[in-house]
């Protein structure tokens, strides 16, 4: 019975300095995974902080440098004058068919870096490529709608003198551009940029909102936009043609509406894109636009997922200003009128 007592009390002690040596252990890991976690965090701060030095370095260099790069442009802008694409009414369309390959290499190859996977906001992110056939049924079904509209619809452009525009009417069918002689200014290029990009935010808000809040128009327009099981970057150009076609008259009429050069125009494409294709891509990266821009004025990819997982919030693509301040204002307004 002695020896009973004995081998259960070294059994006893023994368990409980297993039992020690395991929290003990435990909290060593949970320092290390602490430390390892702000040592991320820090890194990812730099980047950010990094990326946010480069783009303040190339402004102040651009605007140092402003003759030289204006005259860059204008000789940029002379090159494509004297080419045949640019010069169709086709160019637009086929510019965004060339561009939006190019746009895709970014997931892609992001989903190839197994280190990148820390910055996905649903681990069962992946890459989803389409065979050749897809990718031509799927540039044919873009084109389609919008090369019919540049068949018979007259360019017009800021910079044009309006007769050109009626010379082009007397045709049915259009073939070329009436495009500005002159290039813009490098100043104008970014503040319409921004300006159309602005615009084209509020433009699909209202749209977006009008396709959430209406069933009919949610059932047949913008559902297959939310018909996904994994949110990639590929879901950007998942939507009906209806909607496509809005949201890229819309993209239309806003650099219309601040005048936009042709030059402008091209570069708008695929800064859009990007930023389309960023905001479905399932990352949240440091260098992302909604980490680089501060306060917290871009929208970016994980607002975007929040939307597809929820449905009934952040409509904006890509800033927040409507989403947070303009549209809850409205809606506490219209609960007190009602």
């Amino acid at each position: 019975m002695e020896e009973i007592k004995r081998l259960s009390s070294i059994v006893s002690a023994f368990n409980k300095d297993f039992v020690l040596q395991g929290f003990g252990a435990c909290r060593q890991d949970s320092r290390e995974t602490m430390a390892s976690l702000r040592l991320q965090r820090n890194m990812d701060v730099g980047v950010t902080w990094s990326v946010r030095a480069t783009i303040c370095v190339l402004a102040a260099t651009c605007v140092a440098n402003a003759q030289t790069l204006q005259s860059l442009v204008d000789k940029f802008y002379v090159t494509l004058l004297g080419t045949w694409l640019f010069n169709s009414v086709y160019f637009e369309t086929l510019w965004v068919i060339m561009v939006y390959p190019l746009i895709l290499l970014v997931p892609k190859v992001m989903d190839a870096v197994p280190w990148l996977d820390r910055y996905k906001i649903d681990p069962k992110t992946r890459w989803d490529d389409l065979p050749w056939l897809g990718h031509i049924k799927e540039a044919a079904v873009y084109a389609a709608p919008f090369m019919f509209l540049d068949t018979f619809m007259v360019k017009k452009y800021v910079g044009v003198d309006p007769r050109e525009w009626d010379v082009r009417r007397a045709s049915v069918v259009q073939y070329t551009r009436a495009l500005p002689t002159t290039a813009p200014t490098t100043a104008q290029i970014p503040t319409h940029l921004l300006g159309a990009f602005i615009v084209y935010d509020a433009a699909f808000f209202v749209l977006h909102l009008a396709c959430h809040s209406n069933k009919f128009l949610y059932k047949h327009i913008h559902a297959p936009h939310h018909d996904h099981e994994v949110l990639t970057s590929r879901v950007s150009n998942k939507m009906t043609v209806v909607e496509r076609v809005a949201l890229v008259l819309c993209a239309n009429e806003s650099l219309k509406l601040m005048g936009s050069h042709p030059l402008t125009r091209l570069f708008f494409v695929p800064i859009l894109l990007y930023w389309l294709m960023e905001n479905h891509l399932g990352y949240d990266t440091p260098w992302g636009l909604h980490r680089v821009v501060p306060w917290g004025l871009i929208g970016g990819s994980p607002r975007h997922f929040t939307h597809h997982v929820h449905g009934h919030r952040f409509y904006e693509p890509f800033f927040t200003y409507i989403d947070d301040w303009i549209y809850p204002i409205v809606c506490e307004a219209r609960k007190k009128t009602s």
